[in-house]
Parts: C-alpha cells; structure tokens; sequence
C-alpha cells in the first residue's frame, strides 16, 4: 500500500523563538522531508530535539514526529511541503503568520504523553463507493478514478461521547489543505456502544481535475477532533491522455539481485494526469506506483522487483505499462537475464567453464574466478591443470605454483598461458585449510582439472566431496526500450 502522510499542527513563535514545529504523521517507516518556503526563500525542516510522540506507530500505526525550522517575523507566511523521498505520498499546506505566536491545527493528534488521548474519537474502515459500484477501502482506491460519476465515503468512528458534527473534506490534489471544501456527513449510531456510522457524498460536478484528495474529519460532545489520513481519487479531466515512456535497465543481473529500472514518463497531455505506473514480467506486475499526479514534462522515476535464484541462466520478458483514466501505454517488450552469482560443483563432476550467452549468442557473463578449498592433515594436495595442458598449481616441478604464495606480492603469483594472464593465490598443502583462487580479467574458460593428490597420487575418493566454486560475473550490458 501507498504510505499516507498527515499534518497535526504547526505552532510558531516568531517574537522569541524565532522557530515553528510541524508535526506530521506517516504510516511509512521512512521519515518524510518537510520543506518550507517563506518570503524570505525555501528550507528543509529539521527533526526536532523534542519527539513526545516516539511511540506512537504502536498505539496509531502512524510516525508521529516532530520538525523545527527557523522562522521570522518579517515572514508573513509558510508553504508547507510534507513528502516522501521517494514521492510516493505528499501533502501541502499554508500557515499565515500574522500574530507573535500561534498553534494551527489540522488535526487533533490522537495521544498525550504516550498514550492515545482518552477524548479524542478513532476513524476505522474508511471506504470509498464510485458512482453504483462497489465499496472498497480507500487505501485500495489509489488507482481508481471518476468519469461522470459521484463518490459516496463511509467510515465508522468510535468517541467515548456522542460524535457532534462529521465533515468530508477535499481539495484538489496537491493542493493547500487548509482551504478544503466541506460536506456534511450524516451520523448514524449504530447497535454497538460509542460507536457511529458517517457518510457523504460528493456530486461529479464538486470532484476536482485530475485528482482529488479527501479526508474525514469528526468531533464530538468533548471537543476532540479526529482526522483521516489522506487518500486520493483520479478524476477524468476534459483533455485527452497522450504519453510516452522509455525504460531504461540492465540487460543482465546476478539472480537474487534487485532489478530496479530507470523509467521516464513524458506526459504529453494538455495538463496534468493521474494513474498507475506498473513493471510487468510475463505481461504479469511485479511491482506498481500507484495514485500519483504528473505534470506535463517528462518524470524519472524507478520500480524494483527482486530476482529469485535458480542457479542457472534465466530470462524474463520485461515491459513498462502506464494507466490514465482507463488509457494504458505500455513499451515494447525486452528480455532482462539472470544469471547465478556462483555455482559449486564437485572435483569430479566439474565440465567445461563455459560463459553465459543470450538468446543470440552474445556473451552476457563470464567466469573471472574459480576457487576451492579442503580441510585436510595427510599431505594431500591440489593439482590444477588448465585446458592447454599447463599445470598451474601442484607439486611437479613443471607447475607454476607449487608452495604458498603468502609470502609473495600481493599474496599472490601471476602466470601467463596463451597470452592471458592469470593471478594466483595459493595457501600451500600445509595450510589446515587448504585454498587456492585464480582470477583473470579476461573471462575463463575451457576444460580445467583439478584433482586432490598425495605422493603423485589421485585421490579420486576425496574429489567427490571437494567442490570447486565457480564465479561468474555480468558484463556491464544495458537496454533501452520505448513506446512504439
């Protein structure tokens, strides 16, 4: 789900202090950014020293949290931006300084000293009905939008005293939240005890182009107010929906990796649109930004989906789907490939080292490390021949490593065969743990052997439980596809 983001209130004192706290609400564990701009040019609150409310999301399932930011007299007002990093969710507001000191609220923040404030009225099972259609939770609405029909809000609302007045609040989307529209919502108590039933709803011709963003709000018989998190419904606007979009990606990443493309949306209506942005393998979403507004111009922004691990060479057709209003855009499609980090295989088992390869032939990985590793106490040794025959690591005087290379530069001993070169690190067959690793920066390939001897002899029984690990490494390949 889409995280929500609220504003409490907004007390400044501009005659001693000179600072303004804001305090916000988000039911996403990442804080938002609050940015201020005044007459005096644009700040980014800070986390106040002052946090009462640090247990809140236990008793609210919101972070409430505190920001400070320096404020003037000669300031004469404050727009507030309160958003996510990741521009999931944001809220406006604007707060005129027009006395020394002041408290605004939007909403009553539901606990004291941490605990839930015994007055103040809960909001639960806020729904949203579309014209005659069904009921479903507003936080499930996101994607949703009006054509030419009304909404209908419901909630239930529990107060320990009779609820007085209840109000369905809405603005345009992104828009000041301080001059919301109100309709006024029937109360109805129910069968259970302190707890009442309120809706309301709002005419086609009173939903705002192309979103709205809505909130219930109710007080009750003791003054304590409540407020809704924010939520939002697309509104068809009187422009046409043209857009394209490019994605951006990879074209090979190790399995159990995130795969996490650029995508660029260029809206190319008239004016603002509403919707979904969806990553989509197999024509199946994976992973989905939903309920944001786009303003004409192009918009960067990314999705992730994590790889699953096979251990073997996997392909995926990829595609990017924008909805407007019931219009999709969609890319052409593309194939990113997964390929395994690492496979292990037992001495006697290993096969030729080959690369990994797309579907038309192109190498997309290589091998540029090959490793292993025995505990052993009886003088066994490794024996590591690569595929022209050259015996690079064993006893034979014909071996190009036959001891340790601790004690070399680097700890390690550089051998050239058939003019590539090869790094090699060798613990030596006295090492309780016996390992050896051999790298290159061009790709490795071919039948190499590896073998465990002692006394020049082949110790087959061990090599079937001696495994050689194999790691392979993606080459820095990247896809670029579009709309047609």
């Amino acid at each position: 789900l889409q995280p929500s983001i609220q504003i409490y209130q907004v007390s400044y004192d501009v005659c001693k202090e000179n600072t303004a706290k804001i305090v916000v609400g988000t039911t996403s564990n990442v804080l938002p950014i609050v940015s201020v701009r005044t007459t005096t040019g644009i700040s980014q609150a800070k986390l106040s020293i002052d946090q009462p409310y640090v247990q809140s999301y236990n008793i609210t399932q919101s972070y409430i949290t505190v920001f400070d930011t320096p404020i003037n007299i000669k300031d004469k007002y404050m727009n507030l931006l309160v958003a996510q990093p990741d521009g999931s969710a944001y809220i406006t507001a604007r707060v005129n300084i027009n006395s020394c000191e002041k408290t605004i609220k939007f909403a009553e923040i539901p606990i004291i000293s941490g605990a839930l404030n015994p007055n103040t009225p809960l909001l639960f099972d806020i729904t949203i009905q579309i014209g005659n259609g069904t009921k479903i939770p507003s936080e499930k609405a996101i994607d949703q939008y009006v054509t030419n029909q009304s909404i209908s809000v419901s909630a239930t609302v529990t107060s320990p005293s009779p609820l007085d007045h209840a109000e369905l609040r809405f603005v345009q989307m992104g828009g000041n939240v301080t001059q919301y529209i109100a309709v006024k919502m029937n109360v109805t108590a129910t069968a259970k005890l302190q707890t009442y039933n309120v809706t309301a709803t709002i005419p086609r011709d009173e939903l705002i182009s192309p979103a709205t963003q809505y909130w219930v709000w109710v007080e009750n018989k003791d003054q304590a107010t409540s407020s809704s998190v924010n939520y939002t419904i697309g509104v068809m606007p009187s422009y046409g929906m043209n857009a394209t979009i490019r994605l951006e990606m990879p074209k090979v990443i190790s399995e159990g990796a995130p795969f996490s493309p650029m995508i660029y949306l260029q809206n190319n209506a008239n004016g603002s649109a509403y919707g979904t942005i969806s990553l989509q393998l197999y024509n199946m979403t994976i992973a989905t930004l939903a309920g944001n507004l786009y303003g004409t111009g192009t918009h960067a922004t990314t999705l992730e989906w994590d790889s699953v691990a096979y251990g073997h060479l996997m392909s995926y057709p990829v595609k990017v789907k924008v909805d407007f209003y019931g219009k999709s855009f969609v890319t052409n499609e593309t194939l990113l490939y997964t390929v395994p980090n690492t496979l292990s295989v037992s001495l006697s088992n290993m096969t030729e080292i080959k690369s990994f390869e797309d579907k038309n032939g192109n190498t997309i990985a290589s091998v540029h490390a090959i490793y292993s590793s025995i505990r052993t106490t009886n003088d066994t040794g490794y024996k590591v021949i690569a595929p022209d025959g050259t015996c690079v690591i064993g006893d034979n005087l014909d071996c190009q490593v036959q001891h340790s290379t601790v004690h070399e530069s680097n700890r390690s001993h550089k051998v050239m065969i058939k003019d590539q070169e090869f790094d090699i690190q060798y613990s030596g067959k006295n090492s309780p743990l016996e390992r050896f690793v051999i790298t290159s920066t061009s790709a490795i390939t071919g039948q190499w052997k590896v073998l465990l001897e002692k006394s020049t002899q082949e110790q087959a029984q061990l090599e079937g439980d001696t495994l050689i690990k194999i790691k392979y490494t993606p080459e820095e390949l990247s896809n670029t596809i579009s709309t047609p």
